[in-house]
This record gives structure tokens, C-alpha cells and sequence, in this order.
């Protein structure tokens, strides 16, 4: 770390250069420190790789996971080329994606979301996790997956999901886009919670009509962010709302409509009336 040795100067002093045990031991330091220093000790790192990168074309999985840790931490973007990543291995992969998500490479970002999306039977919340920590460099990454594919609604999912969770604002002018063309329930319902989110009261004219979707899902996700932008609540919402055959609507809709300080009038034989009136009863109290 001393700013008088150059960290070249510092890897010819090694007793035992390329030592898996150094390695780690920067590591410990590597976590504490920021600026110049740190990066001295990323250079001796990259200096004493050797090893490491034997060991990403190991036929021993611990040896492996050993070089993708470490490749991880010092950073040496060209040497993951080397890695053979087995795709039909989800831990090895799911563990070699959670170790190199901080790479600076994008072009390496693009390949590891590609590799994720054909893992099978993982949730899309899970992979989003991920990709979150991938930082806001691979959103323009996701905004192709959004606007472009609808014939693979999980990947769009997950796009969705990452750029909510980025609380990122680039995406919002495809709202119209995705809620004309798309068709999986799915993916509605995770635009009109990115849109919920977002809080843009533009966006009001185009979630109306979902209000009355058929699935469930999305009528929930379009009440919630028509609440949540709209200015006014109507009695007839109020009676649309808690008439609607699915519970999770009112559900959700008494969650936001709590929080107003505002409520229409509604008569007591009107509200009596309501399917579900005792949640609605449970906002007066």
C-alpha cells in the first residue's frame, strides 16, 4: 500500500510468488481499503495470478470455484475467456455469475445475463437479485430485452424486475409499447409495478384500461399504481374495487387507499353492499 513501492517492485520481493495463500491475504486487505491503495493491492494481486488461471480450466470443481473467487475480487477481465463455464452445472454456473457480477467489462455483463437466462426453474426475482448487483451500466442491455422480446416473457420479466429494483428511469417511455403488445400476464404485471414505482402520472391514460383486466395479476398491479398516481378517488372505484371477484385486489387497493387522506362518500347501505365490504369497513375504523 505504501506509496514510495510500486507494486511490481513489491511481487519481485515474493518469496512464493503466484501463492493462493497471498492471494487471499490481500484479500482480507482488499475489502477494507478505497482509492489508490487499493488498487496497488489489486495490482500485486493481478501480478500473482498464475495459478488462478490453471485453475479456471480445472477438471476439480473446488479449484475452480477457487479461480472464480479470485478472478472476482483482482479483476483481470481478459482471463475470463478462460473460464469454462458448464451450463448444464447450474451451482458451478450460479456460483461463477454471483462471483464475477462486478466485473467492469460489459460485454462479459451481456454474456453472464445471457448464461442466466438459460438456467431452468429459477425464479425471476432470484436472477434479477443478481443482476442488480451488476450495477446501472447493463440497463441499456435490458432495455433491448424489454422493448424486443416478447416471444421470451421470462427474460423480459426479469429485465423488468432489474430496472424497477435500479429504480431507473431510462425505460418509462416503452410503456406503451409493452402494454400494447404484450400479452403474458406476467409481464403487464411487472411493468405496472415498475410504473407504480416510478410514480409518472403520464402513464395514467394507458393503465386505465387494465383496471378491468381478465387476470387477476394485472387488474391487482393496475389498481395499485392507478391509486398510487391518481389525484381522486371515485365512489364508483371504490364500489369497482370492492365488487371484484378476486380478493387480492381490494386487498391490495386498501393498502394505498390507507395512506389517502381523502375518501369519496359512500352511503352505509352502499358500502353493506359491497363483496367485500368488511375490508373496506377495516380502512374507516
Amino acid at each position: 500500500m505504501h506509496n514510495e513501492i510500486h507494486p511490481f517492485d513489491g511481487y519481485k520481493k515474493l518469496k512464493k510468488k503466484h501463492s493462493i495463500r497471498f492471494l487471499f491475504y490481500l484479500e482480507e486487505y482488499v475489502d477494507l481499503l478505497k482509492g489508490k491503495e487499493k488498487e496497488r493491492l489489486l495490482t500485486l494481486g493481478r501480478l500473482s495470478l498464475k495459478n488462478v488461471y490453471r485453475f479456471l480450466r480445472s477438471r476439480d470443481k473446488g479449484k475452480i470455484v477457487y479461480g472464480i473467487h479470485l478472478i472476482g475480487i483482482f479483476h483481470p477481465e481478459e482471463q475470463y475467456k478462460f473460464l469454462m463455464i458448464n451450463s448444464n452445472d447450474m451451482n458451478m454456473t450460479l456460483t461463477a455469475i454471483r462471483e464475477m457480477h462486478a466485473v467492469d467489462d460489459i460485454h462479459i455483463k451481456e454474456q453472464l445475463i445471457r448464461i442466466l437466462f438459460k438456467l431452468p426453474n429459477i425464479s425471476y426475482i432470484y436472477i434479477s437479485n443478481l443482476l442488480v448487483e451488476m450495477g446501472s451500466d447493463i440497463v441499456p442491455f435490458l432495455r433491448q430485452i424489454i422493448e424486443n422480446r416478447f416471444t421470451a416473457p421470462n427474460e423480459q420479466m426479469i429485465a423488468i424486475e432489474t430496472v424497477r429494483r435500479l429504480r431507473n428511469m431510462d425505460c418509462l417511455d416503452l410503456s406503451e409499447i409493452i402494454l400494447n403488445r404484450a400479452q403474458d400476464p406476467g409481464v403487464l404485471s411487472c411493468w405496472l409495478r415498475y410504473l407504480e414505482d416510478q410514480k409518472d402520472s403520464q402513464q395514467l391514460d394507458l393503465i386505465h384500461p387494465f383496471i378491468e383486466h381478465p387476470n387477476p395479476q394485472v387488474r391487482t398491479a393496475a389498481i395499485r399504481v392507478y391509486l398510487t398516481l391518481s389525484d381522486k378517488l371515485t365512489a364508483e372505484d371504490i364500489v369497482k374495487i370492492f365488487n371484484d371477484s378476486n380478493i387480492m385486489v381490494p386487498i391490495n387497493a386498501a393498502e394505498i387507499i390507507e395512506k389517502s387522506s381523502t375518501f369519496p362518500y359512500l352511503s352505509t347501505g352502499s358500502i353493506e353492499e359491497l363483496k367485500w365490504k368488511d375490508i373496506y369497513k377495516e380502512i374507516l375504523i
